[in-house]
Formats: C-alpha cells, sequence, structure tokens
C-alpha cells in the first residue's frame, strides 16, 4: 500500500522593524526633547538602546537605554549640538536599527513676530517643564484668532480600541469646548479652551495615574475625505500632548503631512507621510494651570496657505497607566475651515 504524501509549509518569518516616529526636531542648544518609537511586531519589556553621531553615515556611540513597552519606547534627550539619533534592539543574535533622525541645534535664538508691547514679558515656569515651548507673550496673536469649531461640552465618547470596559472616564482636562486657529508671518496658530484645568502635576484619579493629555487635529483638502484611500484622507496631522513621567513634564508639539502610502492599513499606525515636524507651545497665559492650549506650526511644513479652503477633524485623549484612551473626547466629524491671516 502506497504511503500517504507529506507536505510541510515553511512559515514565513516575522519581520522586526524599529522606527523612530518624528523624522527631525529643530531646537535650541540646551532643550530637553522625548525622542518617542514604535517597534513591530508590538513587544515588551525588551531593551533598547539609543546611540548618536555627529554625521548620518558617522560613528555612533551609545547613549542610554530604555524598556520597549506595548511596542512603544520614549527616551528623555538633552540636545547640545546638532545630532543624528538612532535606536537599536537586539533580538535573536541580530542587532535590527531604526533609520536615523537628525536633531538641528538653531544657530541663532528663535524670534518672535508679536508686536505687542508685551512681546518680551516672560512668565515663570517651575524647574522641571520640558520640551519645544516659548514662555514670551503672544497675547495679540491668541486674541485676533478667529473661532474654527465650536464642540459641545461634556460630550465624552469611547473609540474603538484602548477604553475602560465601561466605557471612557470623564476628565475635563481634554474635553474640548472651543478651537481657534489662525496664520501669521508663515505660521499657524492655534487656541483650544477646555472644561477644566490642564494638571501643572501628574494627576491620579479613579485609580488611574495620568501620563499624557493629548490634542489632534487632522487636515484634508478633499470634498469627502472618508472615501480616500490614503491616511484616511488626510493631507496632515498635528497633535500636542502635554506628557508626565519622572517628575517631568513635557510639551510635544508635533505634525506630519503629505501622505505617501495608501491602504489597506491594518491601524492608523500604518499611515505614512513625507513630512514631520516639531511645534512649540506657547506657554505665557495657556497650558498647564490653565483651561486652554496654545501652539503653532510652520505653514511650509504642512503644505498649506492662507485662503485655502479645507476640512479637519478633531479629537482629544488623555492616557493613563492603565488605559491608552483613559479619556476620550472626538468632534462631530470633518467640518469645513478656511485658513485665515490675521
Amino acid at each position: 500500500m502506497a504511503s500517504a504524501a507529506v507536505f510541510f509549509v515553511a512559515q514565513a518569518a516575522v519581520k522586526t522593524t524599529v522606527k523612530i516616529t518624528t523624522a527631525k526636531y529643530t531646537v535650541n542648544a540646551g532643550a530637553n526633547i522625548v525622542i518617542n518609537g514604535r517597534v513591530t511586531p508590538t513587544m515588551s519589556g525588551k531593551r533598547i538602546n539609543l546611540y548618536s553621531a555627529k554625521t548620518r553615515t558617522g560613528k555612533y556611540s551609545y547613549v542610554k537605554w530604555t524598556q520597549v513597552r506595548n511596542g512603544k519606547f520614549k527616551f528623555a534627550y538633552r540636545v547640545k549640538q546638532t545630532i543624528y539619533l538612532k535606536a537599536r534592539i537586539r533580538l535573536d543574535g541580530r542587532n535590527i536599527y531604526s533609520a536615523p533622525i537628525k536633531i538641528i541645534v538653531r544657530q541663532t535664538p528663535s524670534t518672535n513676530t508679536n508686536t505687542n508691547s508685551n512681546a518680551n514679558t516672560n512668565t515663570s515656569l517651575p524647574s522641571n517643564i520640558f520640551g519645544n515651548y516659548d514662555n514670551v507673550s503672544i497675547e495679540d496673536i491668541v486674541n485676533a484668532l478667529p473661532l474654527i469649531y465650536d464642540d459641545s461640552s461634556g460630550d465624552y465618547v469611547t473609540p474603538p480600541g484602548g477604553a475602560p470596559p465601561s466605557g471612557v472616564y470623564q476628565y475635563p482636562p481634554i474635553d474640548a469646548d472651543n478651537i481657534y486657529a489662525g496664520v501669521r508671518a508663515g505660521r499657524l496658530y492655534l487656541k483650544w479652551t477646555l472644561g477644566g484645568t490642564i494638571p501643572a502635576a501628574v494627576d491620579t484619579v479613579n485609580g488611574n495615574t495620568i501620563k499624557s493629555d493629548a490634542f489632534n487635529m487632522r487636515i484634508s483638502d478633499l470634498v469627502d475625505p472618508d472615501s480616500s484611500n490614503a491616511c484616511g484622507g488626510s493631507k496632515a496631522i498635528m497633535q500636542i500632548n502635554i506628557a508626565y513621567h519622572d517628575g517631568q513634564i513635557w510639551y510635544n508639539p508635533w505634525f506630519k503631512s503629505v501622505c505617501n502610502n495608501t491602504g489597506p492599513y491594518g491601524s492608523e499606525d500604518e499611515f505614512s507621510y513625507a513630512n514631520n515636524g516639531a511645534g512649540v507651545a506657547h506657554t505665557y497665559n495657556s497650558g498647564i494651570g490653565k483651561t486652554t492650549i496654545v501652539y503653532s506650526f510652520p505653514l511650509s511644513g504642512l503644505n498649506i496657505a492662507p485662503s485655502d479652503a479645507l476640512k479637519i477633524k478633531i479629537w482629544s485623549e488623555a492616557e493613563s497607566n492603565l488605559w491608552d484612551h483613559y479619556s476620550f473626547d472626538e468632534g462631530a466629524g470633518w467640518t469645513n475651515w478656511t485658513v485665515t491671516g490675521i
């Protein structure tokens, strides 16, 4: 009797990748920044190292290490000079590196276009505040910003994932009220008014320790963004998050623009953009201890201009030590917006 044939099917190995999610920073010498990244497939507890070099192709030297948590990693880094950084994880005897990112140190101090008589007035901030922020008054700009979105108060929603089983908690510091935006001197300025005060220290509520509060906006130039198969119809995404860790508070404004891949996507984490950059949080009269957050981005990076007729979608979220979405607020879909100079 003939024996049955036995077939073996080789299983494709899962490729491990390391990615630093912000491509470039431009900061002042001495600035403290946060380097965020992801490892796929998702893993936790694995050691990941940070390396630096003076040139992209130069010799990289060890800086520090941290652990991957739920596929994510984060390094705090103090910038002394223009430098390149990359992350490395060692897996099964192999070194897996991220693509390097460039940290650029400004050659001259940053300037402010405000002509208000209080333009050079600073308010003092605690010594544990880090990130990309400017504490100089820009009140004439802030007061001139037109309203672009009026959100309902207390309209928390539960996102598709990462929320407590019984639904998100109500957390007023991320409850969006009104959003204002306008352009001056090549920068887009945004202001959110909120349902509660942004904590000036780590906040513990309902058995959760709040790790970050984040405020997000997508921009589209499509008539029907939701029908697009490219980055959810977004030509740009902007976020400012305020992160609390190790006794420090970090302002992290960033943007991505010009979608350069198409679906199908496994998740929004797979959206890819050609431009990545940082913004500036304006903390003179907003941010921690206040019920508003003000920040700005360069128009050139966002690939938009005054008079552009666009659409926006907004949402805000709080992450805790237990839940990616401890609290979540989302606007009512895409809303028309014309970019306005002030």
